[in-house]
């Protein structure tokens, strides 16, 4: 929508679930869950899925009102990068003149 010649949807879609994983891993999300291989012997452990414990201690832990600020720049970012193919963009662009009103 910000460019005419927008990425490729599957890099788009791709993109999305970068931005999705970066905002788990950038931002150390925290989540309550349950531990897998206790499932198997019949016993529901708690736990927490700590997705950013490989990031370094100066990373900072960011608030959630940011996720959707990192998560939308990331996918912005990788999804710019690949543009649409140039026929694309041409069969697009007839079918917008196709499908207009007439002026008057």
């Amino acid at each position: 929508m910000l460019t005419r010649s927008r990425g490729r949807d599957g890099v788009n879609v791709v993109a999305m679930i970068i931005g999705i994983s970066s905002v788990l891993v950038l931002c150390k999300v925290t989540i309550p869950a349950f531990d897998f291989l206790a499932l198997f012997t019949g016993k529901i452990i708690p736990a927490e899925w700590n997705f950013g414990w490989f990031m370094p201690e100066w990373w900072p832990k960011i608030a959630w009102p940011w996720f959707v600020f990192v998560g939308c720049v990331v996918t912005f970012g990788i999804s710019v990068l690949f543009r649409t193919p140039p026929d694309q963009v041409v069969a697009a662009q007839a079918h917008v003149a196709s499908a207009s009103p007439p002026r008057s």
